[in-house]
């Protein structure tokens, strides 16, 4: 856990923040209003980085769209960045995670991570919160030309 904790420690210089990984490899760090738990897995050389973004919607037609809007996002990890969306049923809030190979990285390379981890987190809490997923279509004129599909319909557009 050594060279964990000099990774740590160099994050620590950057933020001008004291860090300090507990047992067991686990360390957090809020930056920017986002909270970064990161947690060392020794064994795999990875870390995982995990935020609880903000509260689910009580709304079942608000849940409804922003689920739809977490999976677009995760679709091939296009727009997480390689992390992954989604929701934590305990702590009822969305989630941001993702883990990344740590072996032989630099404190500079594992500080340019956290960075790029906190950008991406900014860009969820902003877009997710937008108007249109916060207060979603109330009727079918609102959903711009969207439409259900049937069962048949969906299995017509399979090519396999």
């Amino acid at each position: 856990m050594e060279k964990y904790q000099a990774l740590v420690d160099k994050v620590g210089q950057v933020t001008g923040i004291d860090l300090k990984m507990e047992e067991g490899g686990i360390c957090a760090v809020k930056l920017d209003d986002i909270i970064i738990n990161m947690h060392f897995i020794q064994e795999e050389d990875q870390c995982y980085f995990f935020s609880a973004l903000f509260q689910i919607p009580g709304n079942a037609s608000e849940k409804a769209v922003l689920f739809e809007t977490l999976l677009k996002k995760n679709c091939f990890y296009r727009d997480t960045m390689g992390g992954i969306l989604g929701i934590d049923t305990e702590l009822d809030k969305v989630t941001y995670a993702a883990k990344f190979n740590i072996a032989g990285i630099s404190g500079n390379d594992f500080a340019a991570r956290i960075e790029s981890f906190i950008n991406a987190a900014e860009y969820f809490v902003e877009t997710l919160n937008r108007s249109d997923i916060a207060h979603p279509p109330q009727s079918d004129s609102e959903t711009r030309g969207r439409k259900e599909i049937t069962p048949g319909e969906f299995q017509s557009m399979i090519k396999i």
